[in-house]
């Protein structure tokens, strides 16, 4: 497989075939014998080439983890990408495969999301059109939180965002009891301070041992956030409580012209101005297809 270097020469770049042979060259006989467990699931039938990539990209996160030199502090994983590129989903499917009995792992995932500010603080500072932008986060909370969890504190809060109520739930709290990974996954991990919190000279990314960046075309992104703003308001359509109820009865072209604003006057903007350009921050990066499979991966040089 040819590896590719990218125009600043940060990463090396592989296909399916090429990370496979990669990370087999990496990865001890003992642990290549657990991926062979992994591979056979349900009903005894061997997973596809895609998961098979995914399973390999586990052992190889598995390595960095177990090569850390903290063997004390949790070692905590950052995940960004654009909104709806299925952060929480890889960070879901990454917990479970780390979490395998072979190897032992305790991981808990935690959503920057719930550290937005509350709407009615957005709403009173004339924020609302600009949630998911730097200046929507409360930064200073996500540091205190990143460096209590680093600092191996026996438990630590963390706060729940809604999607469906559209805003942070006061009255319920995460509980992260000192892991041996953290996997933090949002769209601004990999940001540096700005606004109000530029001074704050921690950032989020420097409690990282290792980051990833979910990346994929801008018109699946527009597709997959269209399809997921769809799945959101059929959900709403039963709560009167939640925050897309009132467009229940839009005609699904009405529906589909209001995601559409939505998505090209705050999410691409938010995308452009703030998100891609942390992709190079990223120790990896994930590329995926319309179908959200992976089909190439970057491998920063080291």
């Amino acid at each position: 497989m040819e590896v590719f270097a990218d125009s600043q020469n940060l990463y090396k770049k592989f296909d399916n075939l090429g990370w496979s042979k990669h990370t087999n060259q990496r990865i001890a006989s003992s642990e290549k014998d657990a991926i062979q467990l992994l591979k056979i699931i349900g009903k005894g039938k061997l997973i596809n080439s895609a998961e098979n990539v995914f399973l390999e990209l586990c052992e190889f996160v598995d390595a960095r983890i177990r090569s850390s030199e903290e063997t004390t502090a949790p070692f905590i994983i950052g995940v960004a990408g654009s909104v709806a590129s299925g952060k929480s989903t890889f960070s879901r499917k990454l917990k479970e495969l780390l979490e395998r009995p072979f190897r032992g792992l305790l991981v808990d995932i935690v959503s920057t999301d719930g550290f937005l500010f509350p709407n009615s603080y957005l709403a009173s500072n004339n924020l609302m059109e600009r949630k998911g932008f730097p200046e929507s986060y409360n930064i200073k909370s996500l540091i205190k939180f990143l460096s209590e969890v680093k600092k191996g504190k026996s438990e630590v809060l963390a706060p729940i965002y809604s999607h469906l109520l559209y805003d942070v739930i006061s009255s319920e709290k995460t509980k992260v009891k000192n892991p041996d990974v953290l996997i933090l996954e949002g769209i601004n991990v990999l940001q540096k301070n700005q606004g109000s919190d530029k001074n704050n000279l921690e950032q989020a990314l420097d409690f990282f041992d290792f980051s990833i960046y979910i990346d994929a075309e801008e018109e699946y992104l527009r597709d997959w956030f269209t399809s997921r703003f769809f799945l959101l308001r059929r959900e709403a359509s039963k709560d009167k409580k939640a925050y897309l109820n009132k467009l229940a009865a839009l005609s699904d072209d009405e529906a589909k012209s209001i995601a559409k604003t939505i998505w090209e006057n705050i999410n691409l903007k938010n995308l452009n101005e703030n998100i891609l350009p942390t992709r190079e921050r990223a120790d990896l990066v994930v590329k995926k297809n319309k179908d959200h499979k992976i089909n190439e991966i970057w491998l920063r040089n080291i």
